[in-house]
């Protein structure tokens, strides 16, 4: 607390619900201001006359950006590779926020993020794409290198529309994704809806293919060194419900959790029910556009629920997080269909 000439008459450190008081005051006009490390310092003129107890003062402290430092290197002999180029991708939906690309040292920066975590997604003409995920604090820089291996192969294919034929236009989206469930390119096919993802390093991935309005279609591959996978994509009008359930306690996939997946505001209600495989991973397919309520829980671990609402053909991924809770009673099995779930 200070006056016009920079004088300081009071200082005060917040309580745990941010609350602060400063007292004898003489009377007068001050300049109130409050910092901390990880915000913007924020400022606030006030003036106080004898006697005056001045309630509800507010000052709104934004936090500071953090930034990612890193470096892309040969795994192998461990040397920096110039002109790689990296993606930074918000982890907790994938959206792609930041792209740059390394300089004569391999090394590069990304300024101006918002704390949390994010994949940092680096992929070189002859070597495989590889990520790490990171945490970026308010007001620090986090530091990261990511490795990558100079064996590759291609991930080639063709889409086919719902009925069969071969599709073709210039909106033919496609996404790769890796065993993670990691979003590591976006991609458009060629007009007559053939498409390739090079640069893919060995291992097993999921394409998903989708033009708007039409529908959306998705198959595996496995990659391996030098070699070309090909594969068929064939749309489909109904959609796709997937995810991973995990335990908030450990963090770790949940194996053999029942998952509940049910059209909400319907007179006859239908639920599909299926279970995780060993990776904790579910799927419920042919689903017509519209909400979903989805309930996972497991004996012993806990329940979580979330709402989908799935347009024609979308294919959306929703992770749930068991914590430990009774079911409500506000979910009713009504129909239970006889439903066969192959693992991924």
């Amino acid at each position: 607390m200070k006056d016009s000439h920079g004088t300081l008459f009071g200082s005060a450190i917040t309580d745990d619900l941010g609350n602060f008081s400063v007292g004898n005051l003489p009377p007068g006009t001050y300049v109130i201001s409050a910092s901390e490390d990880s915000y913007a310092a924020a400022t606030s003129n006030i003036t106080v006359t004898a006697g005056q107890t001045l309630n509800g003062v507010i000052l709104t402290m934004s936090p500071l950006p953090g930034n990612i430092f890193g470096q892309v290197t040969n795994q192998l002999t461990g040397l920096p590779i110039t002109g790689a180029a990296v993606a930074i991708q918000l982890f907790a939906n994938g959206l792609f926020v930041a792209n740059t690309v390394t300089n004569q040292s391999g090394q590069f920066q990304v300024n101006s993020l918002t704390a949390g975590e994010y994949n940092v997604i680096a992929s070189a003409e002859g070597f495989g794409t590889h990520y790490i995920t990171v945490s970026v604090a308010s007001g620090q820089t986090t530091v990261t290198t990511v490795e990558l291996l100079p064996f590759v192969g291609t991930i080639s294919g063709i889409v086919l529309l719902p009925n069969g034929i071969q599709a073709s236009g210039n909106n033919i989206q496609l996404s790769l994704f890796n065993s993670d469930q990691i979003r590591l390119q976006n991609i458009l096919a060629e007009p007559d809806g053939t498409f390739h993802f090079v640069n893919v390093a060995p291992g097993t991935y999921t394409v998903i293919g989708t033009i708007p309005g039409i529908g959306t279609g998705q198959a595996e591959a496995v990659v391996l060194p030098n070699q070309t996978t090909f594969i068929i994509i064939r749309l489909s009008q109904t959609g796709t419900i997937q995810g991973t359930v995990r335990s908030g306690l450990t963090g770790l996939p949940v194996a053999g959790a029942t998952v509940y997946v049910q059209k909400v505001n319907q007179p006859n209600i239908i639920t599909v029910i299926v279970q995780t495989d060993s990776f904790g991973r579910y799927k419920v397919t042919d689903l017509a556009p519209g909400t979903y309520l989805v309930v996972a829980n497991a004996m012993g671990v806990g329940e979580a629920r979330g709402t989908v609402t799935l347009g024609t053909g979308e294919i959306v991924t929703l992770d749930l997080v068991l914590l430990p809770a009774a079911m409500s009673g506000s979910f009713r099995v009504a129909i239970c269909p006889t439903i066969l779930f192959t693992p991924f």
